[in-house]
């Protein structure tokens, strides 16, 4: 579970933590002095999040886009 974390750390990427309270927290993972705590970053705002209280990690991981070719049904099913 965490090891998603350490790799949306090293890949800057977005992620998505789910709380033992619920909550669900996305940010981008940042190095953080403190041993016991994820540090997330959302615009302007940084998150705290103990590691013992996060539940499920998800890496959200962006689609490349594709200029002037768009996917119609037919090209799917091929």
């Amino acid at each position: 579970m965490l090891n998603e974390l350490k790799i949306g750390l090293a890949k800057k990427q977005v992620v998505s933590l789910h709380t033992k309270d619920g909550e669900i927290v996305m940010g981008i993972p940042e190095d953080s002095s403190m041993e016991t705590k994820a540090k997330l970053r959302n615009g302007l705002a940084v998150r705290y999040i103990p590691y013992e209280d996060i539940m499920h990690v998800m890496r959200i991981i962006p689609l490349p886009k594709y200029k002037n070719k768009p996917i119609t049904g037919y090209q799917q099913l091929k």
